[in-house]
């Protein structure tokens, strides 16, 4: 497990023992977020059509059991060999059945294999890249397989005040959204650690408090003082600000006049401590406060039921 506290320290901690295993030490300033990094497992190949084989043998005919042509090619070319194989000796026998053997033996790694892949995709997470920001707005990646290795740094964007709360991975690994005090939303590559370009929130927003990305790879939702938006990142529009000429965008000959965010009811004041996102994409928990500073009015905790737009 990975922790950050407002002493400045970000500790690795072993849960067997509950003892500290490793401490990271390079943020001068409260840590805001911790996040370990999702990773992108393709799913595994559905089987394919052979090489040279004609269309008719992948159409299925519910007549025969919802078999394809194929399939009832290769059932009657096995009872062929079955018939074949009695008639010949017990020493061809012995030999099918230790083919046979060696087909089980490769279809159980073939299996370990799938389970193998289908695991890690349902684990979701990168186990040694990890993303720690501080309040003063540094954001550092970290690999744990380094030891005692220099964290990679995201600078701050021109014009940007030094500040973080939140920051999160994209879907897939990729791309790096930090939430700032100026109401914009960087966004980063992991791989080159640029800056992209930076989502700006409509005036008198509020400083950008959580973020956090959906399931999809394709919005982000963004907490700030008014309220809460579910944001299009694959639409480049007027609010939108790119990178400069170090960066990796370039800005589009036209923008979409589309408002690029929905916001979503609910919100009604306070800071946004924290947004969940289950597994399954089916509900997103969100919890506000003040820290009863002006009282304990903003002190919520809201269910919200995601539906998907058909």
């Amino acid at each position: 497990m990975i922790s950050g506290a407002w002493d400045k320290t970000v500790l690795e901690w072993d849960l067997n023992t509950g003892s500290i295993v490793r401490e990271y030490t390079t943020h001068n300033s409260q840590i805001s977020s911790v996040a370990f990094q999702p990773k992108f497992v393709a799913p595994f190949p559905l089987p394919t059509r052979r090489e040279n084989e004609d269309d008719d043998h992948i159409e299925v005919d519910r007549k025969d059991g919802g078999f394809t042509s194929a399939q009832r090619d290769d059932n009657k070319d096995k009872e062929d060999k079955d018939e074949d194989m009695n008639e010949k000796g017990e020493g061809a026998e012995a030999k099918e059945n230790s083919k046979a053997d060696d087909d089980e033996e490769m279809g159980d790694v073939k299996n370990a294999t799938v389970n193998e892949a289908a695991g890690a995709f349902d684990d979701g997470r990168e186990s040694n890249i990890i993303l720690t920001t501080s309040i003063d707005g540094n954001a550092f990646v970290w690999d744990r397989r380094v030891p005692n290795g220099v964290a990679r740094k995201l600078g701050l964007p021109e014009r940007t005040p030094p500040w973080c709360l939140s920051a999160c991975w994209s879907a897939d690994g990729t791309k790096i959204y930090a939430g700032r005090r100026n109401g914009t939303v960087d966004e980063w590559d992991f791989a080159s650690q640029k800056h992209i370009r930076s989502f700006r929130m409509p005036a008198n927003s509020g400083p950008v408090s959580y973020v956090t990305s959906m399931p999809n790879g394709k919005h982000i939702i963004c907490a700030s003082t008014d309220n809460i938006r579910m944001w299009n990142t694959s639409v480049d529009t007027s609010f939108t600000i790119f990178a400069g000429d170090e960066g990796l965008a370039t800005k589009p000959s036209k923008l979409s006049s589309v408002i690029p965010f929905s916001i979503l009811p609910g919100h009604h004041g306070g800071i946004i401590s924290q947004i969940l996102i289950d597994p399954t994409c089916h509900y997103m928990i969100t919890t506000s406060g003040n820290r009863g500073w002006d009282g304990g009015s903003t002190n919520a905790c809201l269910f919200y039921e995601i539906t998907p737009i058909g």
